[in-house]
C-alpha cells in the first residue's frame, strides 16, 4: 500500500477487472501507446538525423570570422597610414573535396539505415496487430469453451438433483447412478475454473501489447 500511496484498503475483489478483460476487444491499437512502436519511431528519427548530418557534410560550410588586431608600437607594416587597432572580417568557405569516397559511403549507409528503420516500424506494427488478433482469437475460443462447460455443468447439476429425487422419493434410481452423477459435477466445475484462469493471461497480455489503454483512461 505504501508504494501506491494508500493509507488503507476499503475492500478486496478477486474478480478480474472488466475494463482489462475488454482489452481483447480493441480492433486497432493506438501506435502512440505501444512501447515497441515508439522505440522503432525513435530509431527512425535517429537514422534520419544521421542522414541529414551526412548530407550536410557534403555541402559547403560558409562562415563569417571577424578579428581585431591592436599593435603596441609603431613597428608594423604601413604604420604611417594604418591605425594601431585594425578590424577585419573574413568569409570562410569549407568543404571536403575528396576523402576516398568516405562521404558518399556514410551518406549511403545513413540512407539505408533510414530505410531499415522504416521497415522496423512496419514490422513492429504488424507484429503488434498479429499478437492482438491471436490473443483475441484465443480469448474468444476460451470464452466459447467456458459457455459450453457452464451449460454442461448446469445439466450435470440438474441430472444430479433429478437422480437424488428419484432415489430418495421414488426409489426408482439406483444409488450407483446418484454417485456417478455426483462425480460428474466436480470435474466440470474444475475444468471451467481452469479455463477461466486461462482467459485472464490472454487479456493481460493483450492489455500489455496495447499499453492498457482502458486502464490509463481510468486513472
Amino acid at each position: 500500500m505504501s508504494w501506491l500511496g494508500w493509507n488503507s484498503l476499503n475492500g478486496i475483489n478477486n474478480d478480474f477487472p472488466a475494463k482489462l478483460a475488454r482489452s481483447c476487444e480493441i480492433v486497432t491499437p493506438d501506435d502512440r501507446l505501444v512501447p515497441a512502436v515508439l522505440a522503432a519511431w525513435a530509431q527512425a528519427n535517429v537514422a534520419r538525423a544521421n542522414l541529414e548530418y551526412a548530407n550536410a557534410q557534403m555541402t559547403p560550410t560558409i562562415s563569417l570570422e571577424p578579428s581585431v588586431q591592436h599593435y603596441l608600437n609603431d613597428k608594423y607594416p604601413s604604420h604611417e597610414v594604418l591605425d594601431k587597432t585594425q578590424y577585419s572580417t573574413w568569409v570562410k568557405v569549407e568543404m571536403p573535396i575528396y576523402q576516398g569516397g568516405g562521404l558518399t559511403a556514410r551518406r549511403n549507409a545513413a540512407s539505408h539505415a533510414v530505410d531499415a528503420a522504416q521497415s522496423t516500424i512496419q514490422r513492429t506494427r504488424l507484429d503488434v496487430r498479429r499478437r492482438l488478433m491471436e490473443a483475441h482469437s484465443q480469448a474468444m475460443s476460451l470464452a466459447s469453451a467456458l459457455q459450453i462447460l457452464r451449460r454442461q455443468q448446469q445439466l450435470s447439476e440438474r441430472t444430479r438433483e433429478l437422480y437424488q429425487q428419484q432415489y430418495l422419493d421414488l426409489g426408482s434410481r439406483p444409488l450407483l447412478d446418484v454417485l456417478n452423477a455426483e462425480q460428474e459435477v466436480l470435474p466440470g466445475a474444475l475444468c471451467r475454473t481452469a479455463n477461466g484462469k486461462s482467459v485472464t493471461p490472454v487479456a493481460v497480455e493483450t492489455a500489455c501489447i496495447t499499453l492498457a489503454r482502458f486502464v490509463r483512461r481510468s486513472r
